[in-house]
């Protein structure tokens, strides 16, 4: 079992010193900052052994929130395919998780370089997103057509409220 991620990089207080791809949605658990997305992947590598792959783009992303929209916008206008600084070696995993946010109502492009360049057939992929409103936004969908020898199971969607700072069960 793997679990990738793929973290918004955006600037909030409560993560000053963090990386751009952990990010805000942002939270303090256990005496670190982590992107939302970045936290909830973690969860099956600590719960069930998944191995852990955090997926990283050679530009990094603008980290205040009016540009990072704004670049993630015209990426997904233009159909960008991002440089991505490393892939997962998937044959070994049967099962797949694979968490991001969801930008413009579909996946960051980071996520279709990295289907452009990985084999998913016959593995099951278990989509998640920690959301501010938009849920899976048909991203769900989006994999199911871009890997259709896989199973995409039914994604789960996340509210970001429900992800706040120390208040997860452990």
């Amino acid at each position: 079992m793997s679990s990738i991620s793929f973290s918004e990089p955006e600037e909030s207080k409560a993560c000053q010193g963090v990386d751009a791809v952990s990010g805000a949605s942002a939270l303090r658990r256990d005496g670190q900052v982590k992107g939302s997305n970045q936290y909830v992947a973690e969860l099956p590598a600590r719960d069930a052994g998944a191995d852990l792959f955090r997926l990283e783009t050679v530009e990094q992303y603008p980290r205040e929130h009016e540009a990072l929209t704004k670049f993630a916008k015209g990426e997904a206008e233009r159909n960008a395919r991002p440089e991505l600084k490393a892939l997962p070696d998937l044959p070994a995993y049967d099962t797949v998780f694979i968490g991001y946010p969801v930008w413009w109502y579909g996946m960051p492009m980071a996520l279709h370089a990295m289907f452009d360049k990985l084999d998913f057939s016959g593995k099951r992929i278990a989509p998640f997103t920690v959301h501010g409103g938009s849920h899976l936004g048909g991203t769900d969908d989006e994999i199911r057509r871009l890997e259709p020898s896989a199973k995409v199971l039914k994604g789960l969607a996340i509210s970001r409220s429900d992800v706040a700072d120390e208040d997860i069960p452990q």
